[in-house]
């Protein structure tokens, strides 16, 4: 006869049993925030992007209206000149509307993957603004100073010493703001990636996997 175990024996091997899933906690408001950010700036860059694309052909028609003025033929040389960088800048900018919309879209939807989504933009963000930085320094930057200089050289009235003046005054301007652009617009992406992969988040993240 097999003999009866008792349910308190303390021989008896105790039940498996599968520990409670944890409950998952409320959406860090980093998350929301960025998201929603995100969205803003990805509107920002295809405007941005689609601008740069006709912004030649649109300045074009505006300046056929004087093509005998001397600061007008400087200016569209300078455009004409531009134009591989004005279109590598609005590849530049769609792309990164692009990954703004899809990292955007899932971090209001409270989507994990948003974050990784979301730092892909942002190390992408760096890059273009590093590679933008060179070509700015190499080739935007002197043909920036070439027609500022041709600009006061041809305005009627102005003094030669104070054309020279303000040519030397423009081409430090230039360079200031040839390195401190890049350099501002990489803070929203930094910023992107500080934020979002602070502790908290990262605990929600993982409780939603």
């Amino acid at each position: 006869m097999t003999p009866v175990m008792d349910e308190d024996s303390p021989y008896q091997s105790p039940a498996s049993f599968s520990p409670p899933a944890l409950p998952q906690g409320p959406t860090p408001q980093a998350v929301k925030v960025f998201g929603i950010l995100h969205l803003v700036f990805a509107g920002f860059g295809v405007v941005f992007g689609l601008w740069g694309l006709v912004s030649m052909k649109f300045m074009s028609m505006v300046q056929g209206a004087a093509p005998s003025d001397p600061t007008i033929v400087v200016q569209r040389k300078y455009m004409e000149d531009l134009w591989p960088v004005t279109a590598m800048s609005s590849i530049f900018y769609l792309g990164l509307a692009a990954l703004l919309l899809v990292s955007g879209l899932k971090l209001v939807r409270s989507k994990p993957d948003g974050i990784m989504w979301s730092n892909r933009y942002s190390w992408t963000s760096i890059t273009t603004k590093i590679i933008s930085l060179v070509v700015a320094i190499l080739y935007v930057l002197p043909l920036t100073n070439r027609m500022t200089g041709e600009i006061f050289t041809n305005t009627r009235g102005m003094p030669a010493g104070s054309a020279h003046m303000m040519t030397g005054v423009m081409k430090s301007v230039n360079s200031v703001a040839t390195v401190v652009g890049p350099v501002l617009s990489c803070i929203y992406p930094l910023l992107a990636l500080y934020f979002l992969s602070r502790p908290a988040v990262k605990a929600w993240a993982g409780s939603k996997r």
